[in-house]
């Protein structure tokens, strides 16, 4: 039977799909906001919209976008926020229980910085994937299939424009999350030699000054620092294009998505509001479809911290020999920290 580990990259929770659908509603919100508008402003153009009718349409359209906004906020922004923080720090828990349970022979094959690396940098990292993979990318997947019914609802030639946009995303993000992924697994071991460095800089400190060796640290741990910085440099550049160009992109798929539509305009294919509706759901296509690329290049980045955690959990798993003496101790007592070492050791 296959080992079922720690630290998945997705989770199948209730509170999880429950944000995934809340995530959409918000979407569904909006888009209808944006369909309203674009209604009104055809009956406006058309000479249909009468001062008895105006101000209800008006306020039900105000409530509309409020109601969207605060669906926004609070279910695609805030609850996902919450989850997020709750699971990594749990990563981080099981990766500190791992390292107090685990053999002593299994423990001295690292330094102390790869240890504070999985239990700080590597465990959040984890965190994050496993919410954005279980909740956001499951919304943003509802969300963009819920545009382009609304897509179709205004005109097939929208969803049709919106969908061919949608494939140029890919590449936008591909070749540089794949850099970032490179960069990010060589910048691993840098990392923790710089985090060693400081960590022996800091506990020979009163050595160090009584031989006056200042220098010879300093000089040490700022070679340990550019090289990590060098490559960390790197690394941002990356994952700052992978992250940014689809974003910035959100604003040229409006722009066709209104010239497509203002020329159905331009025909008699359409009224006028269907040019005002095109505009704010190509905006609300952008988002998920945004997020999306964002969240291949994140996980692409950072699979090595994954990597890096499960073999902890492997690690921790040896045998230590001394398995039979602990089935015969107290079945309730659990190892303290400095029982775990004395019977490693």
């Amino acid at each position: 039977m296959r080992h079922r580990t720690q630290f998945p990259v997705f989770e199948l929770r209730p509170s999880y799909a429950l944000i995934a659908l809340g995530s959409a509603l918000g979407t569904v919100l909006a888009a209808t906001a944006a369909l309203v508008a674009g209604s009104l402003v055809s009956d406006v153009a058309a000479g249909a919209l009468g001062t008895t009718t105006a101000a209800p349409a008006l306020l039900g359209y105000l409530a509309l976008s409020l109601a969207a906004q605060l669906a926004t906020f609070g279910l695609t922004g805030w609850l996902p926020q919450r989850a997020n923080l709750r699971r990594e720090v749990d990563s981080s828990e099981r990766a500190i229980d791992l390292v107090l349970h685990m053999p002593q022979r299994a423990f001295v094959r690292h330094e102390a910085g790869h240890y504070l690396n999985l239990v700080n940098m590597a465990s959040f990292a984890h965190g994050c994937i496993v919410v954005a993979t279980s909740t956001y990318v499951p919304g943003a997947m509802l969300s963009l299939a819920a545009l382009l019914v609304f897509a179709v609802l205004v005109d097939p030639t929208l969803a049709g424009v919106l969908a061919l946009c949608a494939l140029v995303y890919v590449p936008l993000s591909l070749l540089p999350s794949r850099a970032a992924n490179r960069l990010q697994t060589r910048m691993m071991p840098m990392r923790e030699a710089w985090l060693d460095e400081a960590r022996r800089l800091v506990e020979e400190r009163r050595a160090a000054v009584a031989a006056g060796a200042e220098g010879f640290y300093g000089r040490r741990y700022r070679e340990r620092t550019e090289s990590y910085r060098r490559w960390r440099r790197g690394y941002l550049l990356a994952d700052t294009l992978s992250t940014s160009l689809p974003t910035s992109s959100g604003t040229l798929v409006q722009v066709i998505a209104v010239v497509a539509c203002a020329l159905l305009v331009a025909t008699g294919r359409t009224g006028v509001g269907t040019v005002i509706a095109a505009w704010q759901l190509a905006g609300l296509f952008g988002q998920p479809m945004s997020f999306l690329c964002e969240m291949a290049s994140v996980f692409a980045a950072n699979r090595v911290n994954v990597g890096l955690l499960r073999e902890l959990e492997r690690e921790a798993a040896e045998p230590s020999g001394f398995e039979r003496l602990r089935r015969t101790s107290r079945p309730c007592a659990v190892p303290s920290a400095s029982t775990e070492g004395a019977i490693h050791a």
